[in-house]
């Protein structure tokens, strides 16, 4: 089994914010060391932000993986594993979620049929249901690969799907997926 990111672009999200936490923890040490004494207590809440912005970073969604092969497909958050059989799943396709100017569009499959306001609203209702939901961010070069595992009568759902979504994007948005 070849493992995947679940989505690069949010590890690359929290990297950024991680990188200005610390530039500001900087900031404010060399603000300490000139004799600003009101910059400790910045310092103490940039030095929070970070550790726990490590924490989630390395326990939680940015550090995701999933795993396909001919039987199953497996989730890794943090230290829990989620495995699911192809043959569990009735309901697959794309969603999106906004993202800034553009949407970020996620690959999903379900034991359940989602309702409209799950598919609306994906990140917030699904992450709690990831024993009964398997995602990962769409990417087309790694949706190519990882359809050959997939059953047939998914990978040809999937496919149809698949050129749907591609004319919903805009150009930026294919750039980026």
């Amino acid at each position: 089994m070849k493992k995947y990111k679940i989505s690069a672009y949010i590890q690359w999200c929290y990297s950024c914010a991680l990188a200005i936490f610390l530039i500001c923890i900087i900031i404010c040490i060399l603000a300490i060391n000139n004799g600003v004494m009101n910059a400790w207590l910045i310092l103490v809440v940039f030095s929070v932000g970070s550790i726990l912005m490590l924490g989630v970073m390395f326990l939680d969604f940015p550090a995701g993986t999933f795993m396909i092969d001919e039987s199953k497909i497996v989730m890794k958050i943090g230290m829990k594993r989620y495995e699911h059989s192809w043959n569990d799943f009735i309901e697959c396709g794309f969603v999106h979620s906004h993202a800034g100017s553009g949407n970020i569009y996620w690959l999903y499959f379900s034991k359940r049929f989602l309702s409209d306001r799950e598919r609306q609203s994906f990140m917030k209702k699904t992450r709690k249901e990831l024993t009964q939901v398997a995602f990962f961010k769409y990417n087309h070069r790694i949706f190519e690969e990882v359809i050959t595992f997939m059953p047939s009568a998914i990978a040809t759902e999937l496919k149809g799907k698949e050129i749907e979504i591609q004319e919903q994007m805009s150009w930026l948005e294919k750039i980026h997926h």
